[in-house]
């Protein structure tokens, strides 16, 4: 059976299993109304720890409601900071008639279409292309096979984002609520202790730079590599500059990658002044203490962006970013690396040559973000329990 056979009748598949979970659905609230049960679940959907960092910060902006309780999917890599919230088989998670359900990627299929579900993107977009567009908005996403909406609200980042998303999915007009971003208004507040943190890193008046990288096969450390590392830690000896390095958590995760090459090789360059990020620890802190980052196309370069600081990036095609994106911008009207031994000598030069003067702005309504989520979310609970 050819792929895209197969591909058909899995999904043919799932939406046979989906009409039998509505039915049961039906059944159970029946039975909820019976006991008067008057609590109101969230579900908080993601599929690995990168997801699970964005829906949790959706749900502690509505976790002080009373009579609201929330449940999260279980997968590998809970983080401390996770624990506060119970975890669920996801198997158990589908068969459940959650007032809400609250995702940061699309887990097409999986949860009954009754159920109010609201997404938020991990990261500013638009995101990375997807059959010509918007894997955010990509319409065998966002909806039903017969032409129903999937989501009850979509967050996203800015009105630009929003305009550009409507081109390809004018139905969810009213559907599209800009917010801002939660890690942006995060990063925006450590950015006013940065001398308190470059302080407590220890590395004096160096200047940090901060080094990020997706994955994909044109992420920063896949393409750059041991090169890289041996250029930072030469850079490093001379006594100028520090680096925090961050890696997308697909590259710490060997499922994922394949390898654990990347991680040990960014662990093995850790030294005084070269401070590898962990995944689930807080980069906004160290982040905003940086005065300068190197990025590839990666979301968190456009997150930096609020901060107005110089963002060197690294050469890709510039097709994979698709125009009028931030990072089309940043590698059409600045000059991209395209070998490790080019660092040093951008990094000299940042202020004058890497400045983001006339870059788009990617975030709208900064610092309002977490009491925005909180109306959108609140009033879909109580829209949807009006409905019931």
């Amino acid at each position: 059976m050819s792929s895209p056979i197969r591909r058909r009748v899995g999904r043919r598949l799932r939406l046979w299993f989906l009409a039998g979970v509505e039915a049961w659905l039906w059944l159970v609230r029946i039975a909820l109304r019976a006991r008067r049960t008057r609590r109101q679940r969230v579900l908080l959907a993601a599929a690995n720890p990168l997801m699970a960092d964005y829906v949790l910060r959706m749900w502690h902006t509505i976790a002080d409601l009373d009579g609201v309780e929330a449940r999260l999917t279980r997968h590998t890599g809970l983080a401390q900071r996770q624990e506060r919230v119970k975890a669920i088989a996801r198997w158990r998670a589908r068969l459940y008639p959650w007032d809400l359900i609250l995702l940061a990627d699309h887990m097409p299929l999986e949860y009954a279409r009754t159920i109010p579900k609201v997404i938020m993107p991990h990261g500013p977009g638009p995101s990375r292309i997807v059959r010509g567009g918007s894997y955010y908005y990509d319409r065998q996403r966002v909806f039903w096979p017969d032409g129903e909406r999937v989501y009850t609200l979509m967050f996203d980042t800015s009105e630009v984002a929003k305009t550009r998303a409507l081109a390809g999915v004018p139905e969810y007009r009213d559907k599209i609520v800009v917010v801002g971003d939660l890690r942006a208004d995060e990063l925006l507040k450590a950015s006013a202790r940065a001398e308190e943190t470059r302080s407590g890193m220890g590395i004096g008046d160096r200047k940090l730079v901060g080094i990020m990288s997706t994955w994909g096969p044109y992420g920063l450390v896949p393409t750059l590599g041991e090169a890289l590392v041996g250029e930072l830690k030469r850079i490093a000896s001379v006594g100028e500059y520090a680096f925090a390095l961050t890696m997308h958590q697909n590259l710490w995760d060997v499922s994922r990658c394949g390898t654990t090459r990347w991680r040990d090789m960014l662990l093995g360059a850790e030294s005084e002044f070269i401070r590898v990020i962990r995944p689930h620890e807080d980069t906004a802190m160290v982040l905003g203490a940086c005065h300068m980052v190197v990025s590839d196309h990666t979301s968190l370069a456009m997150t930096f962006s609020i901060l107005r600081r110089p963002i060197i990036p690294v050469a890709v095609p510039v097709g994979v970013v698709g125009e009028g994106t931030f990072s089309h911008w940043l590698l059409t009207n600045r000059r991209p690396l395209s070998r490790a031994d080019e660092l040093y000598e951008a990094l000299r030069t940042a202020h004058s040559n890497y400045a983001l003067d006339g870059a788009p702005t990617v975030i709208d309504r900064l610092g309002e973000s977490a009491g925005l989520v909180r109306e959108a979310l609140a009033n879909a609970l109580n829209n949807g329990d009006r409905q019931r």
